[in-house]
Protein backbone atom coordinates (compact mmCIF):
# COMPACT_ATOMS: atom_id res chain seq x y z
CA UNK A 1 0.00 0.00 0.00
CA UNK A 2 1.45 3.37 -1.01
CA UNK A 3 1.98 6.31 1.34
CA UNK A 4 -0.63 8.28 -0.62
CA UNK A 5 -3.33 5.65 -0.21
CA UNK A 6 -2.52 5.34 3.51
CA UNK A 7 -2.86 9.11 3.91
CA UNK A 8 -6.24 9.08 2.14
CA UNK A 9 -7.46 6.28 4.38
CA UNK A 10 -6.42 8.09 7.56
CA UNK A 11 -8.07 11.27 6.30
CA UNK A 12 -11.34 9.43 5.69
CA UNK A 13 -11.31 8.04 9.22
CA UNK A 14 -10.52 11.48 10.55
CA UNK A 15 -13.40 12.91 8.52
CA UNK A 16 -15.72 10.55 10.40
CA UNK A 17 -14.25 11.77 13.68
CA UNK A 18 -14.91 15.38 12.65
CA UNK A 19 -18.49 14.41 11.81
CA UNK A 20 -18.80 12.91 15.30
CA UNK A 21 -17.40 16.09 16.89
CA UNK A 22 -19.70 18.29 14.80
CA UNK A 23 -22.79 16.21 15.64
CA UNK A 24 -22.14 16.00 19.38
CA UNK A 25 -21.20 19.68 19.63
CA UNK A 26 -24.36 20.68 17.78
CA UNK A 27 -26.48 18.59 20.14
CA UNK A 28 -24.83 20.26 23.14
CA UNK A 29 -25.40 23.65 21.54
CA UNK A 30 -29.06 22.81 21.00
CA UNK A 31 -29.48 21.79 24.65
CA UNK A 32 -27.77 24.98 25.84
CA UNK A 33 -30.00 27.05 23.56
CA UNK A 34 -33.11 25.18 24.66
CA UNK A 35 -32.50 26.07 28.31
CA UNK A 36 -31.20 29.59 27.54
CA UNK A 37 -27.79 29.09 29.16
CA UNK A 38 -26.48 32.33 30.64
CA UNK A 39 -22.92 31.43 29.63
CA UNK A 40 -23.14 29.44 26.40
CA UNK A 41 -25.91 31.67 24.97
CA UNK A 42 -25.83 34.83 27.08
CA UNK A 43 -22.19 35.42 26.14
CA UNK A 44 -23.31 35.97 22.54
CA UNK A 45 -26.19 38.31 23.47
CA UNK A 46 -24.23 41.17 25.04
CA UNK A 47 -25.09 44.17 22.83
CA UNK A 48 -24.95 47.95 22.51
CA UNK A 49 -28.51 48.70 23.63
CA UNK A 50 -27.08 50.49 26.70
CA UNK A 51 -24.28 52.16 24.74
CA UNK A 52 -20.89 50.94 23.61
CA UNK A 53 -19.58 48.17 25.86
CA UNK A 54 -16.99 45.43 25.68
CA UNK A 55 -18.04 42.15 24.04
CA UNK A 56 -21.13 43.70 22.46
CA UNK A 57 -20.53 43.41 18.71
CA UNK A 58 -21.93 39.94 18.03
CA UNK A 59 -24.91 40.53 20.32
CA UNK A 60 -25.73 43.75 18.51
CA UNK A 61 -25.76 41.88 15.19
CA UNK A 62 -27.99 39.19 16.72
CA UNK A 63 -30.34 41.84 18.14
CA UNK A 64 -30.66 43.57 14.76
CA UNK A 65 -31.29 40.26 13.00
CA UNK A 66 -33.89 39.33 15.60
CA UNK A 67 -35.78 42.59 15.18
CA UNK A 68 -35.69 42.29 11.40
CA UNK A 69 -36.71 38.63 11.21
CA UNK A 70 -38.77 38.04 14.34
CA UNK A 71 -36.75 34.89 15.06
CA UNK A 72 -36.07 33.94 18.67
CA UNK A 73 -32.70 35.44 19.66
CA UNK A 74 -31.56 32.22 21.27
CA UNK A 75 -31.96 30.28 18.04
CA UNK A 76 -30.24 33.00 16.05
CA UNK A 77 -27.27 32.64 18.38
CA UNK A 78 -27.39 28.86 18.00
CA UNK A 79 -27.40 29.17 14.20
CA UNK A 80 -24.40 31.52 14.25
CA UNK A 81 -22.52 29.23 16.63
CA UNK A 82 -23.05 26.17 14.46
CA UNK A 83 -22.10 28.04 11.27
CA UNK A 84 -18.87 29.40 12.79
CA UNK A 85 -17.89 26.03 14.26
CA UNK A 86 -18.54 24.20 11.00
CA UNK A 87 -16.30 26.70 9.19
CA UNK A 88 -13.57 25.91 11.69
CA UNK A 89 -14.00 22.14 11.30
CA UNK A 90 -14.02 22.47 7.50
CA UNK A 91 -10.71 24.35 7.70
CA UNK A 92 -9.24 21.61 9.88
CA UNK A 93 -10.34 18.94 7.41
CA UNK A 94 -8.99 20.99 4.50
CA UNK A 95 -5.61 21.19 6.21
CA UNK A 96 -5.40 17.41 6.43
CA UNK A 97 -5.25 17.23 2.63
CA UNK A 98 -1.71 16.05 1.95
CA UNK A 99 -0.95 15.74 5.66
CA UNK A 100 1.88 13.39 6.53
CA UNK A 101 0.23 11.45 9.32
CA UNK A 102 2.17 10.49 12.42
CA UNK A 103 1.63 9.62 16.05
CA UNK A 104 2.13 13.18 17.30
CA UNK A 105 -0.22 14.54 14.63
CA UNK A 106 -2.84 11.95 15.58
CA UNK A 107 -2.46 12.73 19.28
CA UNK A 108 -2.79 16.45 18.56
CA UNK A 109 -5.95 16.03 16.50
CA UNK A 110 -7.62 13.57 18.87
CA UNK A 111 -6.53 15.22 22.12
CA UNK A 112 -9.19 16.00 24.76
CA UNK A 113 -7.65 19.50 24.82
CA UNK A 114 -8.30 20.21 21.12
CA UNK A 115 -11.22 18.90 19.08
CA UNK A 116 -12.43 16.64 21.89
CA UNK A 117 -12.67 19.51 24.37
CA UNK A 118 -16.31 20.39 23.66
CA UNK A 119 -17.31 16.73 23.40
CA UNK A 120 -15.93 15.95 26.86
CA UNK A 121 -17.18 19.12 28.61
CA UNK A 122 -20.79 19.70 27.48
CA UNK A 123 -21.66 22.88 29.44
CA UNK A 124 -18.74 24.79 27.93
CA UNK A 125 -19.21 24.43 24.21
CA UNK A 126 -19.60 27.12 21.57
CA UNK A 127 -18.00 29.96 23.53
CA UNK A 128 -16.75 32.98 21.60
CA UNK A 129 -13.26 31.55 21.05
CA UNK A 130 -14.71 29.61 18.12
CA UNK A 131 -14.60 32.97 16.31
CA UNK A 132 -10.81 32.93 16.75
CA UNK A 133 -10.58 29.30 15.64
CA UNK A 134 -12.58 29.98 12.48
CA UNK A 135 -10.57 33.14 11.77
CA UNK A 136 -7.19 31.44 12.19
CA UNK A 137 -8.30 28.42 10.15
CA UNK A 138 -9.63 30.67 7.39
CA UNK A 139 -6.42 32.75 7.31
CA UNK A 140 -4.28 29.62 7.01
CA UNK A 141 -6.45 28.16 4.24
CA UNK A 142 -6.44 31.45 2.32
CA UNK A 143 -2.66 31.70 2.65
CA UNK A 144 -2.24 28.16 1.34
CA UNK A 145 -4.92 27.99 -1.34
CA UNK A 146 -5.67 31.55 -2.45
CA UNK A 147 -3.48 34.22 -4.01
CA UNK A 148 -4.31 37.27 -1.98
CA UNK A 149 -2.27 40.42 -2.34
CA UNK A 150 -0.65 41.89 0.75
CA UNK A 151 -3.21 44.69 1.07
CA UNK A 152 -6.04 42.19 0.78
CA UNK A 153 -4.58 40.02 3.51
CA UNK A 154 -4.00 43.12 5.67
CA UNK A 155 -7.64 44.16 5.21
CA UNK A 156 -8.80 40.65 6.10
CA UNK A 157 -6.60 40.53 9.21
CA UNK A 158 -7.80 43.98 10.29
CA UNK A 159 -11.43 42.88 9.89
CA UNK A 160 -10.91 39.65 11.82
CA UNK A 161 -8.87 41.35 14.53
CA UNK A 162 -11.35 44.15 15.19
CA UNK A 163 -14.28 41.71 15.19
CA UNK A 164 -12.50 39.52 17.73
CA UNK A 165 -11.54 42.50 19.90
CA UNK A 166 -15.08 43.89 19.98
CA UNK A 167 -16.63 40.46 20.49
CA UNK A 168 -14.45 39.09 23.30
CA UNK A 169 -11.38 41.08 24.34
CA UNK A 170 -9.43 38.14 25.89
CA UNK A 171 -8.98 36.82 22.34
CA UNK A 172 -6.63 39.76 21.66
CA UNK A 173 -3.90 37.96 23.58
CA UNK A 174 -4.08 35.02 21.14
CA UNK A 175 -3.63 37.12 17.98
CA UNK A 176 0.13 36.32 17.79
CA UNK A 177 -0.95 32.93 16.44
CA UNK A 178 -2.48 34.68 13.41
CA UNK A 179 0.78 36.58 12.88
CA UNK A 180 2.60 33.24 13.07
CA UNK A 181 0.46 31.89 10.23
CA UNK A 182 1.38 34.87 8.03
CA UNK A 183 5.07 34.61 8.96
CA UNK A 184 5.10 30.89 8.15
CA UNK A 185 3.86 31.63 4.66
CA UNK A 186 6.19 34.50 3.77
CA UNK A 187 9.28 36.33 5.00
CA UNK A 188 9.29 37.86 8.46
CA UNK A 189 9.80 41.36 7.05
CA UNK A 190 6.86 41.01 4.70
CA UNK A 191 4.68 39.54 7.46
CA UNK A 192 5.42 42.52 9.71
CA UNK A 193 4.47 44.89 6.89
CA UNK A 194 1.17 43.05 6.38
CA UNK A 195 0.14 43.09 10.05
CA UNK A 196 1.22 46.60 11.06
CA UNK A 197 -2.08 48.33 10.20
CA UNK A 198 -4.25 45.49 11.52
CA UNK A 199 -2.25 45.66 14.76
CA UNK A 200 -2.84 49.40 15.08
CA UNK A 201 -6.58 49.00 14.50
CA UNK A 202 -6.74 46.14 16.99
CA UNK A 203 -4.93 48.32 19.50
CA UNK A 204 -7.50 51.08 19.05
CA UNK A 205 -10.31 48.55 19.48
CA UNK A 206 -8.61 47.20 22.60
CA UNK A 207 -8.39 50.65 24.16
CA UNK A 208 -12.07 51.24 23.35
CA UNK A 209 -13.23 48.09 25.12
CA UNK A 210 -10.97 48.69 28.12
CA UNK A 211 -12.55 52.12 28.56
CA UNK A 212 -16.07 50.66 28.48
CA UNK A 213 -16.09 47.67 30.88
CA UNK A 214 -19.76 47.96 31.88
CA UNK A 215 -21.72 48.38 35.11
CA UNK A 216 -24.96 47.29 36.77
CA UNK A 217 -27.15 49.81 34.91
CA UNK A 218 -25.77 48.75 31.52
CA UNK A 219 -26.16 45.06 32.36
CA UNK A 220 -29.82 45.68 33.28
CA UNK A 221 -30.51 47.48 29.99
CA UNK A 222 -28.80 44.75 27.98
CA UNK A 223 -30.73 42.07 29.82
CA UNK A 224 -33.97 43.92 29.20
CA UNK A 225 -33.17 44.26 25.49
CA UNK A 226 -33.12 40.48 25.14
CA UNK A 227 -36.26 39.99 27.19
CA UNK A 228 -34.69 38.82 30.44
CA UNK A 229 -34.49 40.03 34.04
CA UNK A 230 -31.18 40.63 35.80
CA UNK A 231 -30.93 38.99 39.19
CA UNK A 232 -28.70 39.69 42.18
CA UNK A 233 -25.04 39.72 41.18
CA UNK A 234 -23.11 36.74 42.47
CA UNK A 235 -26.18 34.60 43.07
CA UNK A 236 -26.47 31.50 40.89
CA UNK A 237 -29.10 32.24 38.25
CA UNK A 238 -29.61 29.76 35.45
CA UNK A 239 -31.12 32.27 33.05
CA UNK A 240 -29.90 33.88 29.87
CA UNK A 241 -28.85 37.00 31.84
CA UNK A 242 -27.37 35.11 34.79
CA UNK A 243 -23.99 34.41 33.19
CA UNK A 244 -21.88 36.64 30.97
CA UNK A 245 -24.34 39.55 30.94
CA UNK A 246 -24.51 39.68 34.75
CA UNK A 247 -20.73 39.51 34.99
CA UNK A 248 -20.32 42.68 32.93
CA UNK A 249 -20.72 44.55 36.21
CA UNK A 250 -17.74 42.80 37.81
CA UNK A 251 -14.58 44.91 38.17
CA UNK A 252 -11.09 43.62 37.43
CA UNK A 253 -10.27 43.58 41.14
CA UNK A 254 -13.41 41.56 41.88
CA UNK A 255 -12.63 39.18 39.03
CA UNK A 256 -9.11 38.52 40.31
CA UNK A 257 -10.35 38.08 43.89
CA UNK A 258 -12.88 35.55 42.59
CA UNK A 259 -10.11 33.70 40.73
CA UNK A 260 -7.91 33.49 43.83
CA UNK A 261 -10.74 32.29 46.07
CA UNK A 262 -11.63 29.61 43.53
CA UNK A 263 -7.96 28.64 43.19
CA UNK A 264 -7.72 28.01 46.93
CA UNK A 265 -11.01 26.12 47.13
CA UNK A 266 -10.64 24.04 43.98
CA UNK A 267 -6.83 23.76 43.93
CA UNK A 268 -6.73 25.28 40.44
CA UNK A 269 -2.96 25.77 40.35
CA UNK A 270 -2.19 22.10 40.89
CA UNK A 271 -5.16 20.90 38.83
CA UNK A 272 -4.39 22.90 35.71
CA UNK A 273 -0.64 22.76 36.24
CA UNK A 274 -0.90 18.99 35.84
CA UNK A 275 -3.52 19.02 33.08
CA UNK A 276 -1.52 21.52 31.02
CA UNK A 277 1.15 18.85 30.55
CA UNK A 278 -0.96 16.34 28.54
CA UNK A 279 -2.87 19.22 26.93
CA UNK A 280 0.23 20.80 25.40
CA UNK A 281 2.50 17.76 25.12
CA UNK A 282 1.60 16.73 21.53
CA UNK A 283 2.09 20.26 20.20
CA UNK A 284 5.37 20.66 22.10
CA UNK A 285 6.65 17.30 20.86
CA UNK A 286 5.58 18.19 17.32
CA UNK A 287 7.58 21.43 17.47
CA UNK A 288 10.64 19.58 18.73
CA UNK A 289 10.34 17.11 15.86
CA UNK A 290 9.91 19.94 13.36
CA UNK A 291 12.97 21.71 14.71
CA UNK A 292 15.12 18.59 14.51
CA UNK A 293 14.46 18.40 10.77
CA UNK A 294 16.56 21.07 9.04
CA UNK A 295 13.92 22.17 6.53
CA UNK A 296 11.43 23.03 9.29
CA UNK A 297 13.63 24.80 11.83
CA UNK A 298 12.42 28.24 10.77
CA UNK A 299 8.79 27.16 11.07
CA UNK A 300 9.35 25.66 14.53
CA UNK A 301 11.08 28.84 15.74
CA UNK A 302 8.26 31.06 14.49
CA UNK A 303 5.56 28.96 16.12
CA UNK A 304 7.50 28.70 19.38
CA UNK A 305 8.20 32.45 19.51
CA UNK A 306 4.63 33.49 18.72
CA UNK A 307 3.18 30.97 21.14
CA UNK A 308 5.51 32.28 23.87
CA UNK A 309 4.21 35.82 23.26
CA UNK A 310 0.62 34.55 23.31
CA UNK A 311 1.22 32.61 26.54
CA UNK A 312 2.75 35.66 28.20
CA UNK A 313 -0.20 37.83 27.16
CA UNK A 314 -2.76 35.27 28.22
CA UNK A 315 -1.46 35.38 31.79
CA UNK A 316 -3.73 38.40 32.15
CA UNK A 317 -6.67 36.20 31.16
CA UNK A 318 -5.68 33.64 33.80
CA UNK A 319 -5.41 36.55 36.26
CA UNK A 320 -8.94 37.76 35.62
CA UNK A 321 -10.94 34.68 34.59
CA UNK A 322 -11.57 31.30 36.20
CA UNK A 323 -11.92 29.45 32.90
CA UNK A 324 -8.34 28.18 33.02
CA UNK A 325 -9.07 25.01 31.08
CA UNK A 326 -10.72 27.14 28.42
CA UNK A 327 -7.64 29.37 28.08
CA UNK A 328 -5.39 26.31 27.76
CA UNK A 329 -7.75 24.84 25.16
CA UNK A 330 -7.42 27.97 23.00
CA UNK A 331 -3.64 27.64 22.99
CA UNK A 332 -3.89 23.95 22.12
CA UNK A 333 -6.24 24.58 19.17
CA UNK A 334 -4.13 27.41 17.75
CA UNK A 335 -0.97 25.32 18.01
CA UNK A 336 -2.77 22.42 16.34
CA UNK A 337 -3.73 24.58 13.35
CA UNK A 338 -0.19 25.90 12.93
CA UNK A 339 1.35 22.44 13.18
CA UNK A 340 -1.09 21.21 10.53
CA UNK A 341 -0.06 24.13 8.33
CA UNK A 342 3.60 23.05 8.29
CA UNK A 343 3.09 19.26 8.35
CA UNK A 344 1.71 18.87 4.85
CA UNK A 345 2.94 17.69 1.46
CA UNK A 346 6.69 17.68 1.04
CA UNK A 347 7.29 19.70 4.18
CA UNK A 348 8.87 17.82 7.09
CA UNK A 349 6.18 16.25 9.22
CA UNK A 350 5.87 16.55 12.97
CA UNK A 351 5.78 12.82 13.31
CA UNK A 352 7.53 9.59 13.80
CA UNK A 353 6.50 6.96 11.30
CA UNK A 354 2.96 5.81 11.89
CA UNK A 355 3.68 2.57 10.03
CA UNK A 356 5.23 0.68 12.94
CA UNK A 357 5.15 -3.06 13.09
CA UNK A 358 4.55 -5.71 15.69
CA UNK A 359 4.68 -4.95 19.40
CA UNK A 360 5.82 -1.36 18.88
CA UNK A 361 2.75 -0.64 16.78
CA UNK A 362 0.34 -2.10 19.33
CA UNK A 363 2.08 -0.25 22.16
CA UNK A 364 1.73 3.02 20.23
CA UNK A 365 -1.94 2.33 19.50
CA UNK A 366 -2.60 1.55 23.17
CA UNK A 367 -0.81 4.71 24.31
CA UNK A 368 -2.75 6.81 21.81
CA UNK A 369 -6.07 5.25 22.88
CA UNK A 370 -5.38 5.89 26.56
CA UNK A 371 -4.27 9.46 25.89
CA UNK A 372 -7.31 10.38 23.82
CA UNK A 373 -10.03 8.74 25.92
CA UNK A 374 -9.08 8.62 29.60
CA UNK A 375 -8.80 12.23 30.76
CA UNK A 376 -10.70 15.50 30.52
CA UNK A 377 -9.64 19.15 30.54
CA UNK A 378 -12.48 20.88 32.46
CA UNK A 379 -13.10 24.41 31.24
CA UNK A 380 -13.84 25.79 34.70
CA UNK A 381 -12.59 24.67 38.10
CA UNK A 382 -16.10 24.31 39.54
CA UNK A 383 -16.72 21.33 37.29
CA UNK A 384 -15.01 18.20 38.60
CA UNK A 385 -12.39 16.67 36.36
CA UNK A 386 -14.07 13.74 34.66
CA UNK A 387 -12.19 10.66 33.48
CA UNK A 388 -12.52 10.98 29.74
CA UNK A 389 -15.32 9.31 27.86
CA UNK A 390 -16.30 7.14 30.82
CA UNK A 391 -16.79 10.28 32.88
CA UNK A 392 -18.76 11.78 30.01
CA UNK A 393 -21.02 8.73 29.97
CA UNK A 394 -21.69 9.13 33.67
CA UNK A 395 -22.39 12.84 33.25
CA UNK A 396 -24.82 12.35 30.37
CA UNK A 397 -26.57 9.48 32.13
CA UNK A 398 -27.42 11.80 35.01
CA UNK A 399 -28.19 14.81 32.83
CA UNK A 400 -31.91 14.16 32.59
CA UNK A 401 -32.34 13.94 36.36
CA UNK A 402 -30.11 16.91 37.25
CA UNK A 403 -31.65 19.21 34.62
CA UNK A 404 -35.26 18.10 34.66
CA UNK A 405 -36.44 21.43 36.02
CA UNK A 406 -34.39 23.40 33.48
CA UNK A 407 -35.99 21.78 30.47
CA UNK A 408 -38.98 24.08 30.85
CA UNK A 409 -36.80 27.10 29.92
CA UNK A 410 -37.65 26.55 26.27
CA UNK A 411 -41.23 27.60 27.05
CA UNK A 412 -40.32 30.92 28.68
CA UNK A 413 -41.79 33.95 26.91
CA UNK A 414 -38.66 36.10 26.83
CA UNK A 415 -36.09 36.31 24.04
CA UNK A 416 -38.70 36.69 21.33
CA UNK A 417 -39.22 39.65 19.01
Amino acid sequence: MTAGSISVRYRRWFGLYLLFVATVSTVYGFLNARRGSGWAIGEWLTNYSAGFIRRGLVGEVVLLLGRASGINLVWLVFGIQVAVYLIFLWCVYRLTDGLRWGWMVAALLLSPATLGFIVLDPPNGFKKEILLFAALGAVICLLLYARLRDWQMAALLATFGVILALSHEPLLFYLPYIFAAVALHTSLKRALAVVVWPAILCGIAAIAVLLHPGDRAMAEKICSSVGGTLGIFGVADDSVCGGSIAWLQESLAQAHANVMVAARVHHSFSLYGLLAIPALLPASAALVMLYRRDAARREAKIIAACSAVAFAGSLFVFYSGRDWGRWIHIHAICLMLLVLMVSRGKRPAAQSSICLRGARRWAAVAALAIYTTCWTLPAVDIFPARSGFYGLYRYLRGYGQSHVNQSSNADRPYLKH
